[in-house]
């Protein structure tokens, strides 16, 4: 229990609000860097859950490319690459920052992980001519 200068209980676990706290910190954090990179807000806060549960980020595939604004290949002064680096840059500063501080993943019965895949279509030997 944590009580103030008048002897009045503040907080009756250090631990909860110790999580709280970090829960909040963590939340705006991640939506500075969506708002100032203009990223996927859903697709963002799914893409570092997956980090957290990984450990590391990852750009290998189309994952890290779907948090990205859209930005034209063909603009005569394309900034992609740049643009990738920085975001890269940041979520991993924020995953470092947060990844040994409280609980990073959703527990098994709390679990909101929502990351969709896209449907695939396997065509069997009957859909060949």
């Amino acid at each position: 229990m944590l009580y103030n200068a008048d002897n009045e209980l503040v907080v009756s676990n250090v631990d909860d609000a110790w999580s709280e706290y970090i829960r909040k910190q963590r939340e705006e954090e991640l939506q500075k860097v969506i708002t100032e990179e203009r990223l996927k807000p859903i697709e963002t806060r799914n893409f570092m859950e997956m980090a957290f549960r990984n450990g590391f980020i990852s750009i290998a595939g189309t994952a890290f490319a779907q948090i990205l604004p859209a930005v034209s290949r063909f603009a005569k002064n394309n900034k992609r690459e740049e643009m990738r680096q920085r975001v890269y840059e940041k979520l991993c500063a924020y995953l470092d920052k947060f990844k040994d501080l409280g609980n990073n993943s959703a527990s098994e019965e709390e679990d909101d992980f929502t990351w969709e895949m896209p449907e695939v279509t396997v065509l069997g030997a009957h859909a060949r001519k």
